[in-house]
């Protein structure tokens, strides 16, 4: 799926340059396309973990591999003109429920250390093969998979692994398991 934008742009831009450049601006992209770029998380809906305006490490690398509960996963939104950035709560298979603000996932309670408690209760929901429900860590402002349903797992372009920018907010999201 990540070849094709990537052979793509090589052939691009070996029309417009040559020599030093086309390798530098090719390692360049290659890097962006492949490896990873930064995103940055316009909303406040994945506080306290990510501040508004935060940018976050996305890996596309990562998002080869299946997306975990407690993963942060980037992917277009709802209506495809945006990019979402949510934690992953439910997979494929699971039922979830939330029960005066403790998530349940197929009838036993989930520890979710990062999420703000807003004492609601809504399902049971069952999460379909292949897709994922998602929610923001602020759960009281978030646009999420309460609203729109669930994410299809093949819809992840990246997992955001750490906070980049700005410095005081540097933190890995890949321990908060």
């Amino acid at each position: 799926m990540l070849m094709i934008p990537i052979l793509t742009g090589v052939l691009l831009l070996a029309g417009w340059f040559s020599g030093k450049k086309l390798t530098q601006v090719s390692a360049v992209f290659l890097f962006c396309t492949a490896i990873g770029r930064p995103c940055v998380i316009p909303t406040g809906s994945m506080e306290p973990t990510i501040h508004s305006w935060d940018w976050v490490w996305l890996s596309h690398i990562s998002a080869l591999s299946p997306a975990q509960r407690g993963d942060v996963v980037c992917f277009p939104g709802p209506d495809g003109d945006k990019l979402f950035c949510k934690r992953v709560v439910g997979l494929g298979g699971e039922t979830l429920e939330m029960r005066q603000g403790t998530l349940l996932v197929n009838g036993l309670p989930v520890e979710e250390p990062w999420a703000e408690f807003t004492g609601e209760s809504w399902g049971p929901v069952k999460v379909a093969p292949g897709r994922l429900f998602v929610m923001g860590d602020h759960r009281s402002n978030s646009y999420d998979s309460r609203y729109w349903g669930t994410v299809p797992a093949d819809f992840v372009t990246g997992k955001a692994l750490g906070v980049a920018f700005p410095p005081q907010h540097w933190r890995s999201l890949t321990m908060t398991r």
